[in-house]
């Protein structure tokens, strides 16, 4: 991940956000989701039943919106 995202999101995450909230979506890379003091970005997943998808296709199974929780 490019370093200018890397600042924006820690910034992001000090100041609004709570563990487990989703900040970002990166197309090539993933959901970017706050932790108590970072964040991690989701680059593979499976949804149940589902096979496993990375970037793009994850963000179209899950249709992450900024602001949600991942439960």
């Amino acid at each position: 991940i490019p370093e200018e995202f890397s600042l924006e999101f820690r910034r992001t995450n000090a100041i609004n956000t709570k563990p487990g909230q989703i900040i970002a979506v990166l197309e090539k890379y993933g959901i970017v989701i706050s932790t108590l003091d970072s964040f991690i970005i989701l680059i593979e997943g499976q949804v149940e039943g589902k096979t496993a998808q990375r970037g793009e296709r994850l963000i179209q199974q899950l249709k992450p919106l900024i602001g949600e929780y991942i439960q």
